[in-house]
């Protein structure tokens, strides 16, 4: 694959690895049913309800789906994404390089 090859590679991979993290993962306050607490950034109380607090971060839906799709998989997107723009071009790519 040329430079050109690699780029258009790595950004499909990029917009995949994004699209999937946005489906499965949830900024929310924490009150969403089904949803699994991921990283919780921060706390506050509602001054409107005494004793609740709201714990506002990332939250994963669909069980070990929402894991695998949502964190596991776009990270391996996002290093094969990488990989594919960093890496050396090979023995066969040297003849379409300009000179």
């Amino acid at each position: 694959m040329n430079r050109n090859q690699r780029m258009v590679v790595a950004t499909a991979l990029c917009v995949i690895a994004t699209v999937l993290a946005f489906t499965f993962l949830v900024w929310s306050h924490g009150h969403i049913s089904n949803a699994a607490k991921f990283v919780v950034f921060y706390t506050n109380t509602d001054p409107s309800y005494p004793g609740l607090v709201n714990y506002w971060g990332i939250y994963i839906r669909h069980g070990l789906a929402g894991y695998l799709l949502g964190l596991i998989v776009p990270i391996c997107l996002l290093a094969v994404a990488a990989f594919v723009a960093l890496g050396r071009p090979s023995s066969g790519d040297l003849g379409t390089l300009p000179r």
